[in-house]
């Protein structure tokens, strides 16, 4: 079908209708659709598309939050932006989402490919923390605190850090 649409002249980078559209791109990396996302990338689609502003992500951010590996290293391939910004409301960096879904491999991958965790990136690491720990991911919360330098500033923050149970929802509604 979207082969079809290509072909017809449907624009790469549109954006579904609705609360949260996603372009066909980011729609691929969400469900693991190695092929599609393929296609779309040979065909020049935006890897860095903006996350909607309502529970929206990248292409990148939803790809590691689903634990899509591959898919995540053939958009960082692509250039991703791996420290790409957050949707505004309910929204997740690519590190905080991985680290609150519990997918190892897929932090490491975005550590190594160059996640913030100093300066202003420093609140990315905590929020990653603690949204692994209310998620029970203790060995990930862990990994990040002994690979991070976890400091005592750290824990401060982290305890001012208040994630309304609803923001918890973020993108597994859609």
């Amino acid at each position: 079908m979207v082969k079809l649409l290509l072909r017809r002249g449907a624009k790469i980078n549109q954006l579904e209708a609705g609360v949260g559209g996603k372009t066909a791109l980011q729609i691929a990396a969400k469900n693991g659709d190695v092929e599609l996302l393929t296609l779309l990338l040979k065909k020049g689609a935006n890897v860095n598309q903006p996350a909607a502003e309502n529970m929206g992500a990248t292409a990148l951010q939803f790809a590691a939050m689903g634990g899509h590996i591959e898919i995540a290293c053939r958009l960082l391939d692509h250039g991703a932006d791996v420290n790409a910004p957050k949707s505004r409301k309910f929204g997740r960096t690519a590190m905080e989402g991985t680290a609150e879904r519990g997918h190892i491999d897929t932090l490491q991958l975005l550590l190594n490919n160059g996640a913030h965790t100093d300066g202003p990136g420093r609140g990315q690491l905590v929020r990653s923390v603690k949204l692994a720990e209310n998620k029970g991911h203790f060995a990930i919360a862990q990994f990040l605190k002994s690979s991070c330098g976890w400091m005592e500033e750290d824990r401060t923050r982290y305890d001012c850090e208040n994630f309304d149970e609803e923001e918890h929802l973020s993108l597994c509604l859609h």
